[in-house]
């Protein structure tokens, strides 16, 4: 025991300090007064029983907790509530430290020494006078703030805390004596290296007297002044600039905070002394141990067999009860508690009160407000999962939040601290999120979906399939088609100035629009798009583009446009407002538009980067260029379609060719390409002649004068032909090439006219560039100028077709819209093996001339 006048520690049965010659004896406190203190009372709790000791010097409090009981002494409320206030008066003092320590203007090791050490037996001096006071209050007049101080240092002084920084001084001293100006560092410190100031008695003393203190000694006081050597001065300033202020800061603000807790067990050892407090252990090191290993085994055991995993669960909670029982004071212990009693209340029915229970004792310690925010998140924890779920299966979004509502009812029950109502309207707007982004992805990926297959209706040539859905108004469909005649159809019309290929796409286009808004939409688009090319103005486009978009149920593309129109001519809000219509509906132009203007803030709207994202995806995949240009500015890493449109380009024509006898046969003509360049090769006027269909070109003398001037056999089909004559208009000798049932036929251009054929099997991996001309393998040719940049491209596109997966079998390639399949089975032919008498090639019973050296074939 201690003396409670001058603090001396004393052997249990002194009756008199032999230091300062004080009368030892308890404090006599007045019986009401501690009836006062340490009643319980029985209506506020649920407490099963109150115990004495037989020889009635404890009242016990019996408290119920799952299968257990707990057994405290009725003081251990006294003890919880000094335990409570020097936490918040740490908590209190933790601020007020940091922001007082900030004031001083620590960087150095001197700083340290002469300001921060004073400054810390201030504040150790100041918090020991405020909980002396405590005792005061509590009538205990035979302890001397002398004595309080010195138990409270038998757990923890302060003088420890800048012993660091003095032996960091010390280093520096030694490596000083290494200096030129070392005489003078001597002189300035005077020797002084080690050591401190009055220390905390000395604070605390005159704190108690004067309200004051003296300042501890300081050692490193204008050393880098004295010093003369400019070098010298730099390496003492580099060693005693400290390397971080704010480690510096926090390390003395948590020594602060060590001697709070040490006047906490003071002010204990004290009250127990007297009789104030029960004299219980409440060390829980092996307790603590022992908690720990069960978190673990419960985290190893969560996948097991229910019942290990269950029995895991409950080695865990009698462990922290075991805590618990030391110590109510711990808020950890609660939680721990809490965790475990959420999963055993379902499984055991013993466990079926337990949360009711430890919510009563956490209110008898009056521990409910520090473990409200801790509960709170072990609560969470276990609902997690649930709203997990809602994000990783979008598409069972609705099931999945009936089981975390079913979740939340249930922890509900039995806890205070859960505002459940709070609670289910925060994850329903979590699912709300959820629910639109799932709408968002798949109106995208339909979108998508959309827009792959009504490109694949401009390569197959089923335009006027395109044009039904335009003519319902879908958006994509019409953004397709426009894109269809803007840049494929008439491209060269437009760029070249062909006013009578303008004309007969116009007419086609009026004809297939049937007085249809998105007909009369496309036609002045595409007369103000060649007006402006020719050199004049859209105006007079744009005037009519709005009249179409005021309409109701007006042409999505036709609002779109004028949308756009009105932003650049200054009218934003009502143009914003129409891009966004169109955009809504998923019209490419519309979603790049708006989404730039909401990714970029431009135009006075809010920025916006997720929904920006969500319009520009869309527009990327259609290639849309605005929305190309963004996704590579603020690198977005969205597809812009190209792999998808390669695999339609491919599948859409995989009839087109068959192989037979270790040959390639072209059965029909590509649809594709007649979609694709038939109109670019209009302007080459007799010179280019292509199947409408897929068929072999008709007889006609153009046709025959050309299969005569590239010696194409008699019977051979022919698809496609490009030839003309430098030297004039002639019809014969003329050069060029012509696309054949088995390869590309071809007449060199040039006095020497070489001339040969290509078989498919070879066309596939030949070498075709442009060179004054086109080289089409050892072959070269010099089309007409205004397609030759078309004829590398058609080559291009028609090797790629060849490359194409091949069927084996062959089909009948007549339209088979109308044709049942017994019926196309039936057509099927197993044509017999027929070989070149002269060279042995297999030759295709259909054919006439073979085709490696031209010998005529019998039957």
């Amino acid at each position: 025991m201690f003396c409670m006048k001058c603090g001396t520690e004393l052997p249990n049965d002194a009756k008199f300090c032999f230091k300062c010659g004080a009368r030892i004896e308890k404090e006599a406190l007045n019986n009401n007064a501690e009836e006062s203190v340490f009643q319980h009372e029985n209506q506020n709790t649920n407490v099963a029983a109150q115990k004495r000791t037989d020889n009635g010097s404890v009242n016990w409090l019996i408290l119920p907790l799952g299968k257990r009981k707990l057994r405290f002494p009725v003081s251990m409320k006294k003890y919880c509530e000094n335990y409570r206030f020097y936490m918040q008066l740490a908590e209190r003092k933790h601020d007020e430290f940091l922001q007082e320590y900030q004031k001083l203007g620590v960087e150095t090791i001197e700083d340290v020494l002469d300001k921060v050490e004073p400054f810390l037996f201030q504040k150790c001096a100041e918090v020991t006078n405020e909980c002396f006071r405590r005792l005061l209050e509590l009538n205990i007049r035979s302890c001397s703030v002398e004595s309080y101080s010195k138990l409270a240092m038998s757990y923890y002084d302060p003088e420890q805390a800048s012993k660091p920084y003095y032996a960091q001084a010390s280093k520096i001293a030694s490596s000083a004596q290494k200096l030129k100006s070392y005489r003078a560092i001597q002189r300035a410190s005077r020797g002084k290296w080690v050591g401190g100031g009055f220390g905390l008695k000395g604070a605390i003393k005159g704190a108690a007297i004067a309200g004051g203190m003296n300042a501890a000694n300081n050692v490193l006081h204008g050393i880098t002044d004295t010093v003369t050597d400019v070098s010298d001065q730099m390496k003492i300033r580099k060693a005693i600039t400290l390397p971080s202020r704010k480690e510096t800061m926090d390390y003395f603000e948590g020594e602060f905070e060590k001697f709070i807790f040490a006047l906490f067990r003071a002010e204990t050892d004290i009250l127990i002394y007297i009789g104030y407090l029960d004299n219980f252990d409440m060390r829980t090191a092996s307790e603590d141990t022992r908690l720990q290993n069960s978190r673990s085994i419960v985290a190893l055991n969560a996948n097991k067999d229910m019942d290990v995993a269950i029995n895991a669960v409950e080695e865990y909670l009698n462990a922290a009860i075991d805590c618990i029982q030391r110590n109510p004071c711990k808020q950890e212990y609660y939680e721990d508690i809490y965790q475990c009693g959420i999963i055993l209340k379902r499984s055991d029915v013993g466990y079926a009160n337990i949360l009711e229970d430890l919510f009563k004792i956490s209110e008898l310690f009056k521990m409910t407000e520090d473990c409200e925010i801790g509960i709170k998140e072990r609560s969470m924890s276990f609902l997690n999962p649930f709203v997990k779920q809602l994000a990783d299966y979008p598409e069972n979004v609705e099931e999945a939040y009936e089981k975390l509502i079913t979740a939340i009812n249930h922890f509900k029950e039995g806890n205070p601290f859960f505002d459940d109502k709070e609670y289910k309207k925060h994850v329903e707007d979590i699912k709300n999120k959820i629910v639109a982004k799932w709408n968002e992805f798949t109106a995208l990926e339909e979108f998508k979906k959309k827009f792959v297959k009504y490109y694949e209706m401009t390569l197959t040539g089923r335009i006027k399939e395109l044009w039904n859905s335009a003519l319902l108004n879908d958006a994509v469909a019409q953004y397709v088609l426009e894109n269809y005649y803007r840049n494929d159809i008439l491209y060269d019309a437009i760029r070249n100035n062909h006013p009578e290929i303008f004309k007969s796409v116009l007419q086609e286009i009026s004809d297939l629009g049937k007085e249809n808004d998105f007909g009369k939409f496309l036609i002045e688009l595409l007369s103000g798009v060649m007006n402006v090319a020719d050199g004049g103005d859209s105006r007079q486009m744009r005037d009519n583009l709005q009249l179409l978009a005021d309409k109701p149920d007006a042409c999505v593309s036709a609002i779109a446009y004028t949308g756009h129109y009105m932003v650049q001519r200054g009218n934003t809000q009502e143009g914003v407002l129409l891009l966004k219509k169109a955009a809504d509906n998923f019209h490419p132009h519309a979603m790049a538009w708006y989404g730039k203007y909401l990714i970029t803030g431009e135009k006075k709207i809010a920025v916006d980067e997720e929904k920006a994202h969500y319009y520009l995806n869309a527009a990327t995949f259609a290639s849309e260029s605005c929305a190309v240009e963004l996704n590579e500015k603020y690198k977005l890493k969205f597809s812009d379609g190209t792999a998808a449109y390669d695999d339609v380009y491919i599948k859409s024509d995989e009839n087109c060719f068959m192989e037979s006898y270790s040959t390639t046969k072209m059965m029909k003509f590509p649809l594709a390409l007649i979609s694709r360049y038939k109109a670019r090769f209009a302007c080459a006027v007799g010179c280019v002649y292509m199947s409408s269909e897929g068929g072999e070109l008709p007889y006609n003398l153009d046709t025959d004068a050309a299969r005569k001037s590239l010696l194409i056999p008699d019977g051979e089909k022919i698809y496609f032909v490009l030839v003309a004559n430098v030297f004039g208009n002639s019809k014969k000798d003329m050069s060029g090439l012509i696309v054949g049932r088995k390869g590309i036929y071809v007449r060199e251009t040039g006095i020497m006219k070489k001339r040969g054929m290509i078989p498919w099997n070879d066309f596939k991996s030949i070498t075709i560039d442009v060179e004054s001309g086109i080289n089409v393998g050892k072959y070269h040719i010099i089309p007409p100028s205004v397609v030759e940049d078309v004829t590398k491209w058609f080559l291009d596109d028609l090797q790629t077709l060849c490359n194409a997966p091949l069927e084996k079998d062959i089909k009948q390639l007549s339209p088979t819209k109308n044709l049942d399949t017994e019926t196309l089975n039936s057509k099927k032919t197993t044509p017999k093996i027929v070989v070149c008498p002269k060279c042995g090639n297999e030759v295709d019973p259909s054919d006439k001339f073979c085709a490696i050296c031209g010998t005529e074939i019998r039957s």
